[in-house]
């Protein structure tokens, strides 16, 4: 066996070691995460149809306005 095959055997990790990306190479793995991380963020947006999106924002809208009353209430009574 040679001294690499002895020595990969030898390691915990299966995978080869990297050396971090210097210049251009740093600059579009960045973009590149960053365009996954943008892809994934959106596709969950979508998830969402009509009548769901509808109903939760009715539902938010409602809680605005029960949270925008009960301050009305208590500054009226001096809280």
């Amino acid at each position: 066996m040679t001294t690499a095959t002895a020595l990969d055997r030898n390691t915990d990790s299966p995978a080869a070691s990297r050396t971090a990306s210097h210049g251009i190479d740093r600059a579009v793995e960045r973009l590149a995460v960053a365009l996954l991380r943008w892809s994934r963020t959106h596709a969950a947006r979508r998830v969402l149809d009509h009548s769901e999106h509808s109903l939760r924002l009715q539902q938010r809208n409602s809680e605005l306005q029960r949270e925008a009353d009960a301050l009305r209430i208590t500054q009226r009574m001096g809280l």
